[in-house]
């Protein structure tokens, strides 16, 4: 699996050019790390702003709940005050045996005492006193509590013994109030129940505590009872007596106070809200505090466009660096590639070397000296190919007009057989096969068999003048006759022999012509056992020009067409000493008729 998406990511990148791979690469490995830094940096730098946002509305908020519980317990503290008074506590003892002076003059010690906090009873709307069952004893008479309301601050005093209630009520005459109502004892006896007394305070009671705190734009506070009642809120448009907007809010906090949060986002019709809140135990209140996210995120979004616009600069910086490095790399390959398509054109002049010291620049600098290089090779073909029309056309310009000849030739030999001349005759017949191998067969390559006849035709020849004053040896093995080699590369060295080798030498003369194979190589050797040369001799036989004999082709001409045809590697090689003959070896590769077509 993994082999084929390699192959396939392989294939897909092959498919481009190198530069826009290399700007491709280069971007990647500068805008993705650039990205996710950036990302992470804004993620990291939201989430400690948001949690230092929330630690601080939390430390606001338990220092709110500290002042609203100073002006709750001001109130606690004035209940105590009067239900505590001997004469309240009488005559709630003996309160069906009072006559209505006696409750008026109670009612009048509780008014002295109440108008003594003047703070207070400015934003107390009622405040009523019954006995245990219910029968009223004392009402401030400012404003009047609805029955219903009174009855469902009994039900939650006896279902919640010994605490104080705290929740919302709307007055007869439609203030909202915080309902403040308690159970209290008798100071003696064995302190059994005595009465409850009922308070309801004008919510604007606590905006003294809540007017200079400030949570943020958007940011709303709110008091919160143990049903999740509003009773007071920073808002003006707030529903108070209602549920919070915010649906499953108390739920939500009593599952944060458990685990010991006090913070936790919420999501509304209205957006997303940080929930911070402060719980109070005694009044088994929440105060809570709403911040909108929007607020939350302000920062850190002029941080994340600060991010985004830094980020896009860098991206512009490393778009334009990566473009530069690619175009060092781009400019120099394009160049290169198409300088190989002008050579490809046959345009060998083209200039693509590079003067800087990288692998570019060196590899432009080899692909120049390749061009000069095979300029230079085609000079030197050029050269060895005019050298070779040349030797050819040395050859052509000895050659005469064949059907002359031949008659020439064959009309003479008629004449010796009827002279009875055989050693002409058969002269004759020798020098016709000669030049008719000459000029009839063109080939360039022949086996070794036809070259020993020719070699054979030119002794016949030279016995018209020498007679039997040498003898010629053939030691070849059979396989080797149909090896190929050059024409008339032998006859030049064989005629060497004999002319400069046993001309005037006393006694008879041997040439022995033999061939031996090599690994791949041929080896010819011509050997006399004539006068033999010195070194100053031997070493200018191959660099004379020919002696313009039989076919006008010398020593030095045999080596050289050896060497034009096969390659340098190949030629004549002469080992001779004075009196002790001569030992002249070529050495050709080893062919045969049908490398000979195949190449």
């Amino acid at each position: 699996m993994l082999t084929k998406a390699r192959r396939l990511l392989v294939r897909l990148f092959r498919s481009s050019s190198i530069p826009q791979r290399l700007l491709l690469c280069f971007l990647l490995l500068s805008i993705v790390p650039l990205v996710i830094i950036g990302t992470a940096s804004y993620r990291q730098s939201n989430a400690a702003m948001q949690d230092k946002i929330g630690t601080y509305s939390n430390e606001i908020l338990h220092q709110l709940q500290k002042t609203v519980r100073g002006e709750a317990k001001k109130i606690e503290t004035l209940t105590d005050q009067i239900v505590y008074q001997p004469a309240v506590q009488n005559a709630l003892v003996h309160f069906g045996e009072l006559m209505e002076w006696q409750k008026a003059s109670t009612s009048w010690e509780i008014d002295k005492l109440v108008s003594e906090k003047g703070s207070i009873l400015e934003h107390i709307k009622s405040m009523r006193i019954y006995t245990m069952k219910g029968e009223l004893l004392y009402d401030l008479g400012y404003d009047g509590l609805q029955d219903k309301e009174v009855s469902r601050a009994l039900s939650r005093i006896e279902d919640d013994e010994a605490r104080d209630i705290w929740t919302y009520t709307k007055t007869l005459r439609g203030s909202d109030c915080v309902l403040y109502a308690r159970e209290f004892n008798r100071l003696s006896d064995g302190n059994p129940p005595l009465g409850y007394v009922f308070i309801a305070i004008d919510h604007a009671y606590f905006n003294s505590a809540f007017e200079n705190i400030d949570m943020g734009e958007g940011a709303a506070l709110s008091l919160l009872d143990s049903d999740g009642t509003m009773l007071y809120a920073s808002r003006p448009d707030a529903a108070l007596g209602q549920l919070p907007e915010e649906r499953g809010l108390l739920q939500e906090m009593t599952a944060h106070r458990d685990e010991e949060r006090s913070a936790f986002p919420i999501r509304t019709e209205t957006g997303r809200y940080l929930i911070a809140y402060s719980y109070d135990l005694i009044s088994d209140w929440y105060l809570v505090g709403r911040i909108p996210f929007t607020y939350l995120n302000a920062e850190s979004n002029r941080l994340k466009w600060t991010i985004t616009a830094i980020g896009l600069a860098l991206i512009l910086v490393c778009i334009a660096v990566a473009y530069l490095v690619a175009s060092t790399i781009s400019q120099p390959l394009r160049r290169l590639v198409g300088g190989m398509k002008e050579v490809t054109r046959g345009n060998l002049e083209v200039d693509v070397a590079e003067e800087h010291k990288d692998e570019l620049g060196y590899l432009s600098r080899t692909f120049q000296r390749m061009l000069a290089e095979t300029r230079r090779l085609i000079a030197q073909i050029t050269r060895v190919q005019q050298r070779k029309r040349e030797a050819e056309l040395q050859m052509l310009q000895a050659q005469i007009n064949p059907h002359f000849l031949f008659n020439t030739l064959n009309s003479l030999r008629f004449t010796a057989m009827l002279s009875q001349a055989d050693n002409v005759s058969r002269g004759l017949g020798a020098l016709a096969e000669l030049l008719r191998s000459t000029i009839v067969d063109q080939v360039e390559l022949v086996p070794l068999r036809q070259e020993i006849r020719n070699v054979d035709n030119y002794l016949t020849i030279q016995r018209i003048r020498y007679g039997n004053a040498f003898e010629l040896v053939i030691d070849i093995p059979e396989p080797l006759e149909d090896c190929l080699v050059l024409k008339f590369m032998l006859q030049p060295i064989v005629e060497n022999a004999l002319l400069h080798g046993l001309e005037g030498q006393e006694g008879k003369g041997l040439i022995t012509i033999a061939a031996q194979k090599e690994d791949d190589l041929l080896l010819l050797t011509v050997t006399d056992n004539g006068k033999g040369m010195d070194e100053a001799t031997r070493e200018g036989l191959l660099s004379e020009k020919a002696d313009r004999r039989l076919a006008g082709i010398g020593v030095s001409n045999v080596d050289e067409r050896l060497r034009l045809h096969y390659g340098e590697a190949y030629g004549l090689n002469i080992q001779s000493e004075q009196g002790r003959g001569t030992e002249v070896t070529a050495r050709i590769p080893c062919m045969w008729k049908e490398e000979e077509t195949d190449a």
